[in-house]
């Protein structure tokens, strides 16, 4: 199962879309909006320090839904999948490969995006709560992740890859991660609480300052 894993995770490294797009892309957003995230604060965290969780919860939840949704759609149209099924491996070890490469993924992403942020607005996080924070965005990437399932089951090609596209853009949006939540349209902005997004940024935040987590945002994002 774990050499199975390792090639998965070296195969999606090697992808330039990936590594642009959900590696580069969210810390080269950081740098450049960074500086207009004012002198407020968000759920006990300064604006730049909110601003560094907003991007890491979607280079998060990008990597884990593009790590898994257009390669698993490929997967199934040049037949690979029925390759897989003669080999020694069962269901349940390919779904806990899946799921391992799609937690594993969100780490490339959000590291980047701290090491920016630790250069430019250093955000003054003690051990305990980076590792809090890691680890809520480990944990939190997992039903992106079978979101990522969910498409690459249903939908194939090119229509898979725009699928996710819309659906990361769409969470990260309405979820308050683009843009705060005070910002946002007054019809979008009820919507927020209710989105796995918008919890998932909750959560890192609450992490980030030192909070105990809310089980109810818990709860949202596990459903």
């Amino acid at each position: 199962m774990f050499p199975y894993a390792r090639f998965e995770i070296r195969r999606t490294l090697r992808d330039a879309r990936f590594v642009l797009f959900l590696v580069a892309m969210p810390a080269l957003l950081y740098l450049l909006l960074s500086g207009f995230s004012g002198a407020g604060a968000q759920d006990g965290l300064p604006a730049p320090a909110a601003f560094m969780v907003a991007m890491m919860c979607y280079a998060a939840i990008g990597s884990a839904c593009y790590a898994i949704g257009p390669p698993l759609a490929h997967e199934r149209a040049s037949h690979w999948i029925s390759q897989l099924q003669i080999m020694p491996l069962r269901g349940t070890s390919w779904l806990a490969v899946k799921l391992i490469q799609g937690a594993l993924l969100t780490l490339p992403g959000t590291v980047v995006v701290a090491v920016a942020a630790l250069i430019t607005h250093p955000p003054g996080l003690t051990v305990a709560r980076w590792a809090a924070l890691a680890l809520v965005l480990l944990i939190g990437s997992l039903p992106f992740t079978v979101l990522g399932l969910i498409i690459g089951q249903a939908l194939d090609g090119q229509v898979a890859n725009s699928a996710t596209l819309f659906t990361v853009i769409g969470l990260s949006f309405a979820g308050g991660l683009l843009i705060p939540d005070s910002e946002l349209p007054h019809a979008i902005r009820g919507i927020s609480n209710a989105l796995p997004s918008g919890q998932l940024a909750a959560l890192a935040r609450a992490a980030a300052a030192g909070h105990q987590p809310s089980p109810g945002g818990a709860g949202i994002l596990l459903l």
